[in-house]
């Protein structure tokens, strides 16, 4: 497929677009396992790395699509800012019958990691797209 713009004409190849939802969700697990290492963690990664490793023996997932991982990671820390979204400090919650109190951390490290991912991952598309990969 010819991709022709004002300033260039370059020859592109169509990743399809499974290829990107794929990575993202493969980086969304990856990140997750990470956050939760000691405790679900330690059983997702492993099968993360196992579907990484089929997905690279897959000649349409080795292209520049595997860039979409790294947008996969806002997922899991856009989730967390969410849970912490009433830190930091303590937040209490109340019912008719209980009273119960949580220590939350700031949401905003983990949405400024996610915005960061997204940015990262469009920059180093747009720098393959450039370089013809």
């Amino acid at each position: 497929m010819t991709v022709t713009d004002d300033r260039t004409t370059r020859t592109s190849a169509v990743v399809p677009w499974w290829a990107h939802a794929a990575w993202a969700v493969l980086g969304a697990a990856a990140t997750f396992g990470v956050l939760a290492l000691l405790t679900v963690g330690v059983f997702v990664l492993p099968v993360t790395a196992l579907l990484v490793g089929l997905g690279l023996l897959l000649p349409a997932m080795r292209t520049r699509a595997v860039l979409a991982s790294v947008a996969g990671a806002a997922g899991p820390l856009l989730y967390v800012a969410f849970l912490h979204r009433h830190g930091p400090g303590v937040h209490c919650t109340s019912s008719a019958t209980e009273v119960e109190c949580a220590d939350l951390m700031s949401p905003w490290p983990f949405v400024l990691l996610a915005v960061l991912a997204v940015a990262a991952s469009y920059g180093l598309v747009r720098a393959a797209r450039a370089s013809g990969w």
